[in-house]
């Protein structure tokens, strides 16, 4: 089940009812998805073992997941996008990245997005030829740390990346 809850004095998205409501919050049961999940991949794993089987641009893993190191990240998938996919990317973004555009590109087909200095999640669709096994991001504006004095770290970061989910059409 998926659940949606709404905080303050808000409307509900026409078509759907509050299963739950207090004087300033409301809980509501959203409708089946109509998506199945493809793949996951968290980018504090190691790379190879699953969806992710290398990239270009995320250096070493933390425990929340990996910066990007440069412009453009490529991610170097085990099996082909879907050509009608979509994808659930948790991320964040650095310094003057901030709410900036990336752009999510699979062959031809691209996303544009921004993303805050917080993590969260933004959903891309993208539409392929179902051949794609490559994913690339496009930084915008990759900076140091050590240029504005926040740290020592000299890495040109852009995008911290936490989770990947990749879904598809649940008729494909």
């Amino acid at each position: 089940s998926r659940w949606l809850v709404v905080s303050g004095a808000r409307a509900i998205p026409p078509g759907l009812q509050a299963v739950s409501a207090g004087s300033d919050w409301q809980v509501v049961r959203l409708p089946h998805s109509n998506r199945r999940l493809v793949a996951t991949f968290a980018f504090s794993a190691p790379f190879g073992n699953g969806l992710v089987q290398a990239a270009d641009g995320l250096p070493s893993a933390e425990s929340w997941g990996r910066w990007s190191e440069g412009k453009v990240v490529r991610l170097h998938l085990d099996r082909p996008l879907p050509p009608h996919a979509t994808l659930i990317l948790k991320a964040n973004a650095f310094g003057a990245n901030i709410n900036q555009s990336f752009i999510a590109r699979a062959g031809s087909a691209s996303a544009t997005f921004e993303l805050g200095n917080d993590p969260r999640e933004v959903v891309l669709q993208l539409e392929t030829d179902g051949m794609q096994r490559t994913l690339e991001i496009e930084v915008p504006h990759p900076q140091r740390p050590s240029e504005d004095g926040s740290s020592v770290d000299t890495r040109m970061l852009g995008i911290a990346l936490s989770t990947l989910a990749i879904e598809a059409p649940a008729s494909d």
